[in-house]
């Protein structure tokens, strides 16, 4: 089954409600997020105790000219994640030297790459039939 629910953008504190809803209301297995979600989602997946909180991360500071206070708070949210997934061996690298971030905890998917199914099953522990994934992103129009 995959739930989706599209709603406007509103400020901060109505989006990292909404996402704090979701994440208690729908009692997932799994928080998947990226881009301005990552925060929230990180938060309320380590207070609603989500088995598994990843991040798809695919930010480097050169491209965004992170600084040192965009920096402290982006370690500080980091941290809170069960696995970081990394969209490029140079983005690993950052992660480990400017975030501090574990080596163990960063995967590696450039975006060449293919997923599979054995891939998945190999890497996660599946207990029920069901596995509840949710991600918190944006849809914008291009």
């Amino acid at each position: 089954m995959v739930f989706i629910k599209v709603e406007k953008k509103g400020g901060y504190l109505i989006n990292y409600y909404e996402i704090y809803k979701i994440i208690r209301t729908v009692k997932l297995n799994v928080v998947l997020s990226n881009f301005s979600y990552v925060n929230p989602a990180l938060l309320f997946g380590k207070i609603c105790a989500i088995t598994k909180n990843i991040v798809w991360f695919h930010s480097l500071n050169e491209q965004t000219g992170a600084l040192l206070m965009n920096i402290f708070i982006r370690i500080s949210f980091l941290r809170l994640a069960d696995v970081i997934i990394a969209n490029s061996h140079h983005t690993k690298d950052e992660l480990h030297q400017d975030f501090k971030i574990s080596i163990s905890k960063i995967k590696t998917i450039p975006f060449w790459s293919s997923i599979n199914k054995d891939n998945i099953e190999r890497s996660y522990k599946i207990v029920s039939k069901v596995l509840k994934i949710g991600c918190p992103e944006r849809l914008v129009k291009n």
